[in-house]
């Protein structure tokens, strides 16, 4: 009589392949999480950038003798993002000729986290005084 029915052998062999599979699926998982939690951080930078960028604009086209030339500045990092801004202000030249530029100005907005890891992300743009 034949018996049928797993041996010991092939049992042992599908829990390993089994637990392989289940490693890999885990990992997986772990570096789709850790990579959200960076391109979330991402986002929310570029936001804050941008609402910061054009809060400026309306400072300066408000006054733009009060508020002309804009100062460089940093903001702290606040919860629950913890995104620190800081803004660098610099002449602008004109790429022809390396002459500076009248009443336009280089912004550097730099914007730093730390969680998920540590990164960055900069933006370079020239505000006008008139626009």
């Amino acid at each position: 009589m034949k018996e049928s029915g797993w041996s010991l052998i092939e049992a042992l062999a599908a829990i390993v392949i089994v637990g392989i599979g289940i490693a890999l699926f885990t990992k997986v998982q772990q570096m789709s999480s850790r990579d959200s939690g960076t391109n979330s951080k991402i986002l929310v930078a570029g936001k804050l950038i941008e609402k910061h960028l054009e809060d400026m604009r309306i400072t300066i086209a408000r006054d733009t003798i009060k508020n002309w030339p804009p100062i460089g500045l940093s903001i702290a990092a606040t919860a629950p993002d913890n995104v620190a801004l800081t803004r660098t202000i610099s002449a602008a030249f004109s790429p022809k000729d390396g002459v500076p530029v009248n009443n336009v100005v280089k912004v550097d907005l730099m914007a730093t986290w730390t969680a998920p890891k540590v990164d960055t992300l900069l933006v370079t743009t020239y505000v006008s005084k008139r626009f």
